[in-house]
């Protein structure tokens, strides 16, 4: 594995994990609402 490869692999891991967070953190609100609204 190259530098530049494993540069790249990083970014890919820290990417995911901040889309995971932002897809739970959606997740949540959208329950939320719905709570509050009904």
């Amino acid at each position: 594995m190259t530098a530049a490869e494993h540069f790249i692999s990083l970014i890919t891991v820290a990417s995911a994990k901040k889309l995971a967070t932002a897809l739970v953190a959606c997740f949540i609100i959208y329950h939320g609402l719905i709570h509050v609204i009904y």
